[in-house]
């Protein structure tokens, strides 16, 4: 495991229960209040290494994604913190899906 990023709330605890984290893309359009961040490099069940990212709200709950757009924006959103983004689905040109966060 290779962490990445993780702001200073994001616990040992946090790192633990991400493993049980909600899908980000089953809060699409829905407001979530980012307290904290984290970004690890892990293999997963094939042995494959695959870059997450999980945003922690306010009450705890813990959002997980492998979305590389979401990805690359969390990086800057660490700088923001606390803040309140929205989840949004997108359609590339090709008509493939991909997410986003938009700053509220």
């Amino acid at each position: 495991m290779n962490e990445l990023l993780r702001t200073p709330g994001f616990t040992g605890k946090d790192v633990f229960n991400s493993a049980a984290a909600l899908k980000l893309s089953d809060q699409v359009d829905c407001e979530i209040e980012v307290t904290d961040v984290y970004v690890v490099e892990k293999p997963d069940k094939d042995g494959v290494s695959v870059v997450s990212a999980c945003l922690k709200d306010k009450t705890g709950t813990i959002y997980a994604t492998i979305s590389q757009s979401v990805i690359s924006q969390v990086h800057g959103l660490a700088e923001m913190l606390p803040c309140t983004v929205k989840v949004v689905a997108k359609k590339s040109n090709a008509g493939r899906e991909y997410y986003m966060l938009e700053l509220i």
